[in-house]
């Protein structure tokens, strides 16, 4: 299973980084899309305006991760 610090790990050993699409601020929350080396679409993260993680999903289709 990949944790976020997994994760983080993985991809500093690679020399990758995660990169920022694009960031929307509503008033229900903020959305921060990420682009993920190798991933087929952008990851798209859910957050409060206070800053807790409400959600994170992959906006591609499953296979593909």
């Amino acid at each position: 299973m990949t944790t976020p610090s997994n994760l983080e790990e993985r991809l500093l050993s690679t020399g990758r980084t995660l990169k920022i699409a694009e960031v929307k601020e509503a008033q229900s929350g903020i959305t921060v899309m990420i682009s993920v080396p190798d991933a087929t679409a952008p990851w798209k993260c859910l957050s409060g305006k206070n800053g807790k993680v409400d959600g994170v999903e992959f906006t591609g289709t499953k296979g593909g991760q």
